[in-house]
């Protein structure tokens, strides 16, 4: 079984961890290990695009751009884009609000490790689930987004695929809402 190495195992909170946490944990280390390396900061970086304030700008960039040009498709695709971060925004935040779990970078440089169902007080704690992939995913399908905030250091494997799914549904509930709105409005 892969298994957090022998001085993380012994930090407070990993020890007490479930095998299926451990494992996350393993995942995190491992990946995280290089999270100072040239091409993973460049990825950091460029993974912030995932995040919500350049979303939520294109979705206003293209919601006006449709407007000035009277361009229904691109109104159309601002306003998906606007809908989609906007709930996989409020979906992560609903959880992150009641789950504090530390980040990998936490663990790894301070030796803190803590993943309990209470409300956590800063960004350290907050790791669960991961709101770049969220928005990534519900915006435009791109999970790649999620895949380099595990080397930075910034969420665990678990984190990852949650977020995924959050901008999935949202993906999801988008498109279905936006294709009832259009049949309603062709009657």
């Amino acid at each position: 079984m892969i298994a957090p190495s022998r001085e993380l195992q012994a930090k407070p909170g990993v020890a007490d961890a479930s095998a299926v946490e451990k494992l996350d944990i393993a995942a995190a280390e491992t990946l995280a290990a290089h999270r100072r390396h040239p091409v993973v900061r460049a990825a950091a970086r460029f993974s912030e695009i995932g995040d919500q304030p350049p979303l939520f700008a294109l979705g206003g960039a293209l919601t006006a751009g449709g407007l000035l040009f009277r361009n229904a498709r691109l109104l159309e695709a601002g306003l998906r884009v606007l809908a989609a971060e906007a709930l996989a925004t409020g979906a992560k935040h609903l959880i992150k609000r009641s789950v504090r779990r530390s980040r990998p970078h936490v663990l790894l440089d301070e030796g803190e490790y803590r993943a309990e169902m209470a409300k956590p007080p800063r960004k350290p704690e907050q790791s669960f689930p991961s709101g770049h992939t969220a928005g990534a995913v519900a915006v435009a399908g791109a999970a790649a987004i999620g895949l380099i905030q595990t080397p930075r250091g910034a969420h665990y494997p678990s984190d990852i695929a949650a977020g995924a799914a959050i901008g999935a549904a949202s993906a999801w509930a988008v498109h279905h809402l936006a294709g009832l709105i259009q049949r309603r409005l062709r009657l």
